[in-house]
């Protein structure tokens, strides 16, 4: 009986000290609020609406939707420029902004990044290399939506970029509706 109360307390000990060292370690991980990563803040934009985003400045000067039998295409015209030290994907210095830039539907059912035939082209190399050295940029995505992926046939769409919010780990999503 004497062995049953002493393993208890042992156990409830060790219990409470496990307990103590994950509520310290969990605020120790979130006390920077600031530094968490992913979307911290989503902001819609119209089309044409110069937006000066942290190390980039950004406009969307065009798109069209081009519904097909088997899938939806979409054509975003875009107009970008560094401004400064850019880390897309959270790496040091990333000007690659195309990984960050999608079209979803609106229920974030699904989505689609660029095509990758559109971005192995000339046109898109050079503009990364414009981009990179500070030059304005204007290019052309385009997404392809499966017909069969789509919930309904009368989905809402909208474009969106994520771009680092100064230097911490995480992004402003810039979203515009495509209708």
């Amino acid at each position: 009986m004497k062995h049953k109360k002493i393993i208890y307390g042992i156990v409830i000990a060790l219990i409470f000290f496990s307990s103590l060292i994950l509520i310290f370690r969990y605020h120790s991980i979130n006390k920077n609020k600031n530094n968490l990563y992913g979307v911290r803040q989503e902001i819609f934009i119209q089309k044409n609406q110069l937006i000066h985003a942290s190390n980039i400045d950004f406009k969307v000067n065009n798109y069209k939707i081009i519904k097909k039998t088997d899938q939806t295409t979409f054509l975003v015209n875009i107009e970008l420029q560094k401004t400064g030290i850019t880390n897309f994907g959270f790496h040091k210095n990333n000007s690659n902004f195309f990984e960050n830039m999608a079209v979803s539907t609106t229920d974030y059912s699904f989505s689609m990044i660029p095509n990758l035939g559109s971005l192995s082209n000339n046109i898109s190399k050079k503009a990364l290399e414009d981009f990179t050295q500070g030059r304005a940029t204007e290019l052309q995505l385009t997404f392809d939506f499966p017909k069969k992926l789509l919930k309904t046939q009368n989905n809402k769409f909208k474009f969106k970029f994520l771009v680092p919010r100064g230097k911490t780990n995480s992004y402003i999503k810039y979203s515009l509706l495509l209708e």
